[in-house]
């Protein structure tokens, strides 16, 4: 039967999947049944046995001659055990499932490896519960065409395994604790872990690595559309049905003259391209502070805002609806008979998002917490979790404290700097992770500055780092350089602990919904793409 959707689909999404129950055991999450460095017992010692685990996992493991690489975060591992689930969970939860092409069951796909499920009154995240419908297929993890000394690598994709799922379910509980302090919420709540037992019957399901335990991490789940690949995309394909009348030469004089590039559509460095520093980016902030100079702030600066008559053609009949009732509302603020005054609330919206995941990120910076940057088994790409995909949008009235609009998710590879491990290997013949020294000793600067790094790399990432943005005309292209301009600026007054001189107040906390939901009317079919 299809899934019984409440009213805030829109915030979870709307490509349905089907899922299978399968053998295996369902465990519960407690309080205090896993510990590190920042959360254990108060008679329990901090783990610091866990160390060898992580550097082995820089060793491939052979099976049947495929050389398959595991994640090897470079931090002492998470200790305890999961008790089996007696009633904790709900009876959703009770057994173990998995993608299928079919399925008595659905759910909505979210990203390659994991989909979110309701019971009708709340969403659950099982990340990990199949690669799309395939179950756990093996995968090269270079390509053939990039010629390194170990591209006979491969990985096994859609679950969890065991170290990196303890991981996820106490580094979430740590950071939601930490943001809790300041009245925030976080985007999951660890509730369970599924351990799987499924045969390999291709091509319904790929498990050839049996030897390999395979894991799905549950949680409750606040939301799934992303910062990213959702609200940021579709404000870009809202701007020019929300701003058709903007003027291309009067956005480009906001535009101080080191911004201007004839050579670039629009006439203006865009947003990622104006902050690039090569010395930040492989030295830190310290080297090379961040700077405001140049940036467009359209806090304050009125465009001629408008509501478009009807919902786009490319609507399905829900999200036809849902925009029509956001529209309706945004028309009682931007009355185009109401003068040529102009408004800004395009503004205010996004200086808001970049304030809260500035604040976010100060938050993890400042309790030594890594969201997860470090180089593992390829030397050349680092893993970065510090994006904006991994911020969820809160449906209206989730927390309603603090009208808190994003919060963080995806910790499986997040560590504390109490547990980092760089510089300190003890044993010549033990593997090193890439850039690794061997010091005798941990290596805080290098932990210090890949939190700054994580911050650059946000940074850039919210400035337009990305790949598919072909603006419509010149003017929507200058209209989303100054979004991120404010977006960005919005981020660093968070991340600085700035007072907030463009609160949301008033008519912009009235209808801010009311833009972010015509937004992801626009992305609903977008997907979230992720490797494993």
């Amino acid at each position: 039967m299809q899934p019984t959707l409440p009213k805030d689909v829109l915030y979870f999404g709307s490509s349905v999947t089907a899922l299978q129950p399968v053998g295996g055991a369902t465990k519960a999450f407690l309080p205090n049944v896993l510990w590190g460095d920042l959360a254990g017992p108060h008679t329990s010692a901090i783990p610091r046995d866990s160390v060898d685990g992580p550097r082995a996992r820089l060793l491939p493991v052979c099976i049947d001659g495929n050389s398959i690489a595991l994640p090897a975060v470079p931090a002492s591992d998470i200790a305890g055990e999961l008790p089996e689930a007696k009633n904790e969970l709900p009876s959703l939860l009770s057994q173990p499932l998995i993608k299928r092409g079919a399925g008595k069951l659905y759910g909505i796909q979210s990203g390659r490896r994991s989909a979110v499920v309701t019971n009708g009154k709340q969403w659950f995240r099982l990340k990990g519960c199949g690669s799309h419908g395939q179950g756990f297929p093996r995968e090269h993890m270079f390509p053939e065409t990039k010629k390194l000394e170990r591209q006979d690598l491969q990985i096994v994709t859609g679950c969890l395994f065991k170290s990196d799922a303890l991981r996820e379910l106490h580094m979430t509980e740590v950071v939601n604790s930490l943001l809790a302090e300041h009245g925030l919420v976080g985007g999951n709540t660890p509730v369970g872990m599924w351990d799987y037992d499924v045969p390999h019957l291709p091509p319904v399901t790929y498990n050839d690595t049996p030897q390999l335990s395979k894991h799905c991490n549950l949680f409750h789940t606040l939301g799934d559309k992303r910062l990213g690949c959702h609200l940021i995309v579709g404000l870009e394909k809202l701007l020019p049905l929300m701003v058709p009348d903007s003027s291309a030469s009067e956005l480009q004089a906001l535009f101080p003259e080191s911004r201007k590039d004839d050579s670039i559509p629009g006439g203006v460095l865009r947003t990622h391209q104006h902050i690039f520093d090569f010395a930040r980016l492989h030295k830190g902030s310290t080297v090379s502070p961040a700077s405001d100079e140049g940036l467009v702030n359209l806090c304050g600066h009125l465009l001629p805002e408008t509501v478009p008559d009807s919902p786009p053609n490319e609507l399905n009949d829900r999200t036809a609806l849902i925009w029509s009732k956001a529209a309706e509302r945004l028309r009682t603020v931007l009355d185009p008979t109401a003068g040529p005054a102009g408004t800004d609330f395009l503004a205010h919206v996004v200086w808001r998002l970049g304030r809260e995941a500035g604040q976010i990120r100060r938050i993890l910076s400042e309790c030594g917490i890594m969201w997860g940057y470090f180089f593992d088994h390829d030397p050349n790409n680092v893993h970065n979790n510090s994006e904006p995909n991994n911020f969820v949008l809160l449906p209206p009235g989730t927390n309603k404290e603090t009208d808190q609009l994003l919060a963080p998710i995806d910790f499986d590879m997040c560590f504390t700097k109490s547990s980092f491990l760089l510089g300190a290997c003890e044993n010549p013949d033990f593997p090193l992770w890439p850039t690794e020294q061997t010091l005798g000793a941990v290596d805080e600067a290098k932990f210090e500055r890949w939190l700054e790094q994580e911050v650059y790399m946000m940074e850039m990432s919210i400035g337009g780092n990305i790949e598919g943005y072909e603006p419509t005309d010149d003017s929507s292209g200058l209209l989303m350089t100054c979004l991120r301009d404010t977006c960005l600026l919005g981020f660093r007054s968070g991340l600085r602990a700035d007072d907030d001189v463009f609160p949301l107040t008033g008519e912009y906390k009235d209808h801010v919904y009311d833009i972010i939901d015509l937004a992801l009317c626009l992305s609903d079919q977008e997907e979230q793409v992720t490797r494993f």
